[in-house]
C-alpha cells in the first residue's frame, strides 16, 4: 500500500499520468456473478471528469502540492510529543481505522490534539481490533469515550457496505453495518495539564470487567 502511494503521489500526480491495475484479478473465483468482474481495470489515480482531464497538469500539481504521504506510526507523528500538529487541522477523516491500533485512547487523543477548536472529526469504520492487546470496547462504549474527551456528537447514522465494493460483484460480499459519526471538538473540552486521560473516563466507564491499558 505505501509503495502504490508512494508511486502515484511521486511520479503519476507530478507527470498528470495514469496506470491500469486489475485489483481482483489475483482472488480465486468464489460466489462470482461472472468472471468479467475479475477482469475489470481500474485507473489510478481515478479522475472522472472530462474537464479535468484537459487541465491535468494544473490539478495534478495542485494535488501535489496538497496531499503529503506520511510514513510512521499514528501516535508518535501527530502525537503530543511534538508540538507541530497542536491544533493545526480543520478536519479530521477516519474510515476503518480506529480499531487498528493497540489502544483506541490513544487514537482519540491524537485526533482531539491535531483538530483546532471547533474542528470536526468524521469516523466510520467497525471495530475489529486488530491488535492482540487491545480492549475489546464495545461501539456505545467507545462513543461515550469521545464525548468524555471533548467531543460534541454532531450526527450519527448506520451504513451497510463492504470494504472494497464485492457487493457488487459477489453472491457472498462481506457486508459492514457500520455506523459514521461527525464529532466537533469542543472549546471546552476536558483536557489534562500533567498526565493521560484515563482516569477520568475510567471512572465514567465504571466497568470493572474492562482494564484501560495506556
Amino acid at each position: 500500500m505505501l509503495c502504490t502511494m508512494h508511486t502515484i503521489l511521486t511520479s503519476l500526480l507530478v507527470k498528470g499520468e495514469t496506470r491500469q491495475i486489475y485489483p481482483r484479478l489475483h482472488f480465486p473465483l468464489h460466489d462470482d456473478w461472472d468472471i468479467e468482474s475479475k477482469l475489470r481495470n481500474v485507473s489510478l489515480p481515478f479522475i472522472e471528469d472530462s474537464n479535468i482531464h484537459e487541465k491535468s497538469n494544473i490539478f495534478m500539481n495542485s494535488i501535489y502540492e496538497r496531499i503529503v504521504l506520511q510514513y510512521g506510526d499514528f501516535v508518535s507523528v501527530y502525537g503530543s510529543q511534538s508540538s507541530t500538529h497542536r491544533e493545526r487541522m480543520d478536519v479530521v477523516v477516519t474510515c476503518f481505522f480506529i480499531d487498528t491500533g493497540r489502544n483506541i485512547l490513544d487514537y482519540i487523543e491524537v485526533i482531539r490534539f491535531v483538530l483546532k477548536t471547533g474542528g470536526v472529526w468524521i469516523n466510520v469504520g467497525p471495530l475489529h481490533y486488530h491488535n492482540a492487546q487491545a480492549v475489546p470496547y464495545s461501539y456505545r462504549d467507545v462513543l461515550h469515550m469521545v464525548q468524555l474527551l471533548g467531543f460534541e456528537l454532531l450526527k450519527e447514522e448506520k451504513l451497510l457496505l463492504s470494504y472494497c465494493g464485492e457487493e457488487e460483484v459477489s453472491m457472498k460480499p462481506e457486508i459492514y453495518h457500520t455506523p459514521i459519526a461527525a464529532f466537533r471538538k469542543r472549546e471546552d473540552g476536558w483536557k489534562c495539564p500533567s498526565g493521560p486521560s484515563t482516569y477520568p473516563v475510567q471512572e465514567a466507564m465504571k466497568r470493572p470487567n474492562y482494564v484501560i491499558k495506556r
